[in-house]
């Protein structure tokens, strides 16, 4: 499972990683959210519920939560084929940026959104947390076209960073930290390294 904010890279290290897995093993890349619709209709929930912001996040959050069931169930049919899945994005980035949108309103609902996720999330072998400064991120972000207004500003993201941080230290499974501002070719080769062994494959 590769998480970390947007910006973060953790899109081309995951795409790399799977470019060089799939010489030796089978593979499957999968990303959230799973629905690419799912993300503009988490943008029509905010301008829906603008004068009750806390209803659109849970709105925003529930659908993003219905898109990984759903999601979900491909991932274990994958591993039933003896696949293994390298997942961009999985429940963590619900925590981490519906808990940020919840933050900036003074609420704290990680639980809530652990509850909702708990009864159909497996708990991945393997976190790769993509940790790069939101200033750096932006940037990127920016360089690439488009943003999203939901997500995709500086203290949002300044926001969510602290989050997904709150949720590396808290995860009991086996994790890497990623400093994700270095040159790309160090970062790409850190995680492939850091995989491929826990896979057994050095």
């Amino acid at each position: 499972m590769f998480e970390g904010i947007d910006g973060s890279g953790k899109t081309t290290v995951s795409k790399f990683v799977y470019s060089m897995l799939r010489k030796v093993c089978s593979i499957r890349l999968t990303s959230e959210p799973y629905d690419r619709g799912v993300l503009a209709s988490a943008e029509s929930c905010e301008r829906r519920f603008a004068d009750t912001p806390v209803s659109a996040i849970d709105c925003s959050a529930l659908l993003f939560t219905h898109d990984r069931a759903v999601h979900t169930l491909n991932i274990r049919r994958w591993l039933s084929q003896g696949k293994t899945v390298l997942c961009d994005r999985y429940y963590i980035s619900t925590i981490a940026y519906q808990g940020a949108q919840y933050s900036m309103e003074g609420i704290e609902r990680s639980s809530w959104l652990r509850s909702i996720n708990a009864p159909f999330v497996g708990v991945p072998n393997m976190l790769i947390y993509m940790d790069s400064d939101p200033s750096v991120a932006i940037g990127r972000v920016k360089k690439r076209g488009a943003c999203s207004p939901l997500f995709e500003n500086e203290r949002f993201l300044r926001e969510t960073a602290a989050a997904y941080r709150r949720e590396y230290r808290s995860f009991r499974g086996l994790k890497l930290r990623i400093d994700a501002d270095r040159a790309e070719d160090e970062v790409r080769g850190e995680t492939l390294s850091a995989i491929k062994s826990a896979m057994g494959l050095n």
